[in-house]
């Protein structure tokens, strides 16, 4: 896997769980932390990229990215998949730090539930995944983890 940066590609000189410790204790504003995953698919590989994003509500926020190549093609159902299971991974890391700190966290996946559209093939088997785990999940248009920040980094 890809080392965690921050929006600038400086990388992070702690652990992401130390990193999201430290953003919840700043926090005066009612917040949350969203993670997203989302894929591009090249020639040869997909690149892959994770964000953590703290959200203080009507302030901002910020935001550490994951990037990672896989020299490999993969049918899209299975990309979308493993989208959500990379931020899984990431939940199950800093949930406990969120619960301690009474931050909500949610899943953004980048899946569209409109039937007309392509993503839409695996909607269910993700949801039920998340709802099996108990976790609160957005989906498209309103996963801005998945669909804004990290397809900002899985674009350049």
């Amino acid at each position: 896997m890809g080392h965690w940066r921050d929006f600038h590609g400086n990388p992070l000189k702690t652990s992401v769980e130390q990193w999201v410790e430290e953003q919840v204790s700043k926090i005066m504003v009612p917040s949350r932390l969203l993670i997203g995953t989302d894929s591009q698919v090249f020639a040869n590989n997909v690149k892959f990229a994770t964000v953590i994003v703290v959200h203080w509500v009507g302030m901002g926020g910020r935001l550490i990215v994951r990037t990672e190549r896989v020299k490999r093609l993969m049918p899209m159902r299975q990309r979308l998949m493993e989208e959500v299971w990379r931020s899984v991974e990431v939940w199950y890391r800093i949930s406990p730090i969120a619960e301690k700190a009474r931050v909500p966290v949610e899943i953004h996946v980048d899946i569209n539930p409109d039937p007309e559209a392509g993503s839409h093939v695996v909607l269910k088997e993700a949801i039920g995944y998340l709802k099996g785990l108990g976790i609160k999940y957005r989906t498209k248009p309103n996963a801005v983890a998945s669909t804004a920040c990290a397809n900002w980094f899985v674009q350049g």
